[in-house]
């Protein structure tokens, strides 16, 4: 006996130890991800601050020729813009002054750090009526409200910039369009309801109230309605309409008329201005129609926004900040798709935190991008973000020098411009219907969104509506479809489709495909899953399986002993309700047993360890109904990260492999390192007598264990060949380090002495078709070996009771027939099958389009002719997704 050396001993654990942490696959790819960030770091750098900052990119290719064109548009949107900020910070109940603040800290930034030629940036009607509910619930605070609306717009641009600088812009892909467009519409009908008691002059009626309450104030107070004011408002509307309709009817061919209509807001406020002027000049203090009254002039000192408010402020800015990067995005990336030119995601959600936090260091609120805005610019000709450059001077001069003239601008004129712009925010009859026809549930979303936030408000539309969409999408991750398959058979001679090759499988519900038996072979079933197999949907996948499973295929006997049962087991009444609704409860004595399960995983794309193990779990509990060890789940068209993971959990082996190992299994410890120039390997020899260790070096650059020394393997009875072969087999890339001390890779060492290095991989295939054959063709294999193993134990048997009979002097007789025991499918096991009306059959779709048993030797492929079927128009699979278990 060998004495103990703790010295030694400790070693070697350490040495198991850190092998152990080299070999983990998933500490190797962090170190891989790891590494490849730091040597890409000097290369990235200098493109990462030339990403944040685009213009360094795009100015020294500017064309001069391009000027022209971005002048014109900034001008025109520069007119457009001076109006609309007036108009939105009515809307955002702050100071008029604070909303030509707004628009030109905005433009001038963005020119710099956008990556959208035609974006503008400024206040926006829904940004702004989501600015006053945060003020109205601040009104308590003790701030003003332009205080209030700058904090917001600094904490607008925290979350932004936060989210862009993480890249994690793919969070705005979480909001599907009907969403968006039900609170949009929602939003813009409100700020429409809201411009109604300036329409009529109602001077008291408060319109930041929610809607129902400004509508029941509206008609209450319209007997004391002004009538200039109406006048006004019935006035400027028409002129905004003619304008767009001139724009539209005559502006291709004449540009000036193109040119009015476009700054058809800053024309109508012009002229109205003037009359509003001629009425009031005299009546200063006690004008007769209601009007702005005094701008302040010059441009906002900077000052940085209340420190002690930005807490107060944070949660309520959750709403701002989505919808303002919602906005943004979205006619960011519909104008980019319209000119075919690129824009970062992430960069925009930058370019929105960038300018709201500096934005609110001079007295900007929270501000996005404009669609209207955006179309015009578009529209006039911009080239690049330079327009922007040309907005921000019509916006100074106007805040510098013009200002002592809004004061006689109307209000009712202001109303008439933002109810005007609105109206074309809200979805027509036609968008509703097509959400309808498309998607009940997106339609369902879209309401929502649209009835709370034109009710209730735009915080709760907004979150309401993302939390359906939530659970909308969690929904349909949790419960994926799951398909049975069956072969398409091309029976139709009248039909004009292209002729259908053979081996297409199809959902065997189709309405459009022909097809054969939902079992290609008696007791083999095909399995599509059409999501990632995780942890939401594990449970339901595996139930639905098991459903499909009990409902068309026969199971081994149970035991007659009745103690043995459990308290809960009641699957012999599920399987017969599932047959009921399956409309195979009739024929279940002659359903096929149930001999493996293909699963088609083309569409998984992520396999965690919930669905692994529900994978082990869905294997052993379809072993036990089977009631043979050799059954097993074959899988086709596995992606390689998905591959990976079954793999390493060793589910790709076959559960029959011999559990008959070699006498002395050594353990191999395989170490190759490319990185220098010698590669090495260590082999272990341990068996009971010897303790060996061999070192080889080998060539620079070559496979070590081809150098090494055969004797110690060849003494265990592992030729080099073999350990050659399964290396090469498990290696994934010519960087490898792999240690044989995992148990898994012991055992499929254990089995490289005498079975082939691609037996570990033989349940995975590349099609469905080659999976049907190479499953055909292993339960032909292990039905010969089981015929020869009965005829021996046959033999064995009829040579033992003989020779009892001889020595007991009698002579031997037939023995009679045994009873048998009850499957939970109904068939006996002992039962001996004779005659066609015992033969099993296997389940096909009738010509009532009812799946139907048919025989077996009658399918393509087999002993006999095909059936043709008809097309399936039958329900009954549907009704085994009710969820039994």
């Amino acid at each position: 006996m060998s004495a103990f050396h703790p010295v030694r001993s400790a070693r070697e654990h350490w040495h198991s130890l850190r092998e152990g942490v080299r070999e983990d696959p998933t500490l190797q790819w962090l170190s891989a991800q790891t590494t490849d960030a730091l040597k890409a770091l000097p290369h990235t750098a200098p493109r990462w601050a030339a990403a944040r900052l685009p213009i360094v990119k795009w100015l020294p290719r500017y064309d001069y020729r391009w000027l022209a064109g971005d002048l014109i548009a900034g001008l025109t949107v520069g007119l457009m813009l001076v109006p609309q900020s007036i108009a939105y910070a009515n809307v955002a109940t702050i100071p008029v002054q604070y909303g030509l603040f707004s628009s030109y800290v905005a433009v001038i930034l963005y020119a710099f750090i956008g990556t959208s030629k035609d974006i503008t940036i400024g206040p926006t009607a829904v940004i702004s009526l989501l600015t006053a509910e945060v003020i109205k619930a601040m009104a308590d605070s003790g701030y003003s409200a332009a205080t209030i609306a700058m904090a917001s717009a600094f904490m607008v641009g925290v979350y932004s910039l936060g989210l862009g600088m993480l890249k994690l812009g793919i969070i705005l892909d979480f909001f599907p369009g009907g969403i968006l467009t039900g609170y949009t519409s929602g939003a813009a009908l409100t700020i429409g309801v809201q411009q109604l008691p300036k329409l009529f002059g109602e001077y008291h009626v408060r319109s930041n109230n929610k809607t129902g309450t400004v509508l029941h104030d509206f008609f209450a107070a319209l007997p004391d309605a002004h009538w200039r004011d109406i006048l006004f408002s019935i006035a400027s509307i028409t002129a905004l309409v003619s304008l767009q309709w001139a724009a539209k009817v005559w502006g291709k061919k004449n540009k000036l008329i193109w040119f009015v209509g476009v700054a058809r807001n800053t024309f109508v406020v012009i002229i109205f201005t003037a009359i509003s002027y001629g009425i009031n000049k005299n009546h200063r203090d006690s004008p007769r129609l209601s009007i702005i009254k005094s701008v302040p002039s010059g441009l906002y000192r900077p000052q940085t926004p209340d420190l002690s408010l930005l807490g107060l402020v944070a949660g309520r800015s959750i709403a701002v900040f989505f919808a303002a990067v919602l906005e943004h995005v979205a006619i960011a990336k519909s104008f980019a798709r319209r000119d075919k030119y690129q824009i970062d995601q992430n960069q925009e959600l930058n370019s929105i935190g960038l300018v709201n936090i500096i934005g609110a260091f001079f007295g900007s609120y929270a501000v996005t991008g404009s669609f209207s805005r955006t179309a015009v610019n578009n529209a006039s000709g911009s080239k690049s973000p330079l327009s922007g450059l040309m907005c921000a001077v019509v916006v100074i001069v106007s805040v510098c020098a013009v200002t002592p003239a809004f004061y006689y601008i109307p209000n009712s004129t202001l109303g008439a411009v933002i109810f005007m712009a609105v109206v074309q925010l809200v979805a027509g009859p036609k968008v509703w219907y097509q959400l309808w026809r498309i998607s009940f549930w997106d339609f369902l979303g879209s309401q929502l969104a649209f009835w709370i936030t034109l009710f209730y408000s735009v915080e709760i539309g907004i979150a309401v509506s993302v939390g359906y969409s939530l659970v909308v999408l969690l929904w349909r991750v949790a419960r994926p479809h799951l398909r049975l398959l069956a072969e398409a058979v091309d029976d139709d001679e009248d039909c004009t489709m292209p002729p259908i090759p053979t081996g297409v499988y199809v959902d065997a519900d189709s309405p459009v495909f022909h097809t054969k038996s939902i079992q290609p072979i008696p007791g083999v079933m095909i399995f599509r899953l059409e999501e990632s197999f995780t942890f939401p949907n594990s449970r339901y996948i595996k139930s639905q399986l098991l459903k499909q499973v009990f409902a068309y295929t026969n199971g081994v006997a149970k035991d007659a002993d009745d103690s043995n049962r459990l308290w809960s087991d009641d699957l012999e009444d599920r399987i017969k309700r599932m047959r009921e609704r399956a409309g195979t409860l009739e024929h279940g004595d002659r359903l096929p047993r149930l001999r493996a399960v293909i699963f088609d995983f083309s569409a998984v794309n992520n396999l965690d360890s919930t669905g692994l193990q529900a994978l082990f779990d869905m294997r052993s509990e379809l072993a036990d109904y089977a009631g043979v060890e050799t059954f097993e789940l074959h899988f086709v068209s596995v992606h390689q990260n998905v591959l990976r993971v079954l793999e390493l959990a060793d589910i790709t082996a076959p559960i029959d492999r011999p559990e008959k190992a070699p006498p002395k299994v050594p353990r191999l410890d395989l170490d190759y390192h490319n990185g220098g120039n010698v590669g090495s390997a260590i082999v272990r020899t341990i068996s009971q007598a010897t303790h060996n260790r061999t070192r080889q070096t080998s060539t620079p650059g070559d496979n070590p264990i081809r150098n090494m020394d055969p004797a110690p393997l060849q003494a265990e009875g592992l030729s080099p060949i073999q350990v050659v072969n399964f290396h090469h087999t498990d290696r994934r890339s010519h960087h490898t380090s792999r240690s044989a001390s995992d148990s898994s890779i012991q055992r499929r060492l254990a089995h490289c002495a005498f079975l082939d290095p691609s037996y570990s991989k033989i349940l995975i295939h590349i099609s469905i078709p080659s999976a049907v054959e190479a499953v055909r063709a292993r339960l032909a294999a292990i039905d010969a070996a089981e015929t020869k193993a009965n005829a021996e134990e046959s033999e064995e048997d009829e040579d033992d009771v003989q020779a009892k009979a001889i020595e007991a002097g009698e002579v031997p007789g037939e023995s009679p027939p045994g009873a048998g025991q009850k499957s939970v499918g109904g068939m006996s096991d002992d039962t001996v099958v004779t005659g066609d009306d015992e033969r099993p059959w296997v389940p096909t779709i009738g010509e009532d389009g009812v799946r139907a048993l048919t025989d077996p030797s009658q399918q393509v492929g087999e002993t006999g002719p095909s059936q043709p079927d008809v097309r399936n128009h039958s329900q009954q699979n549907k009704a085994l997704d009710n969820n039994d278990f």
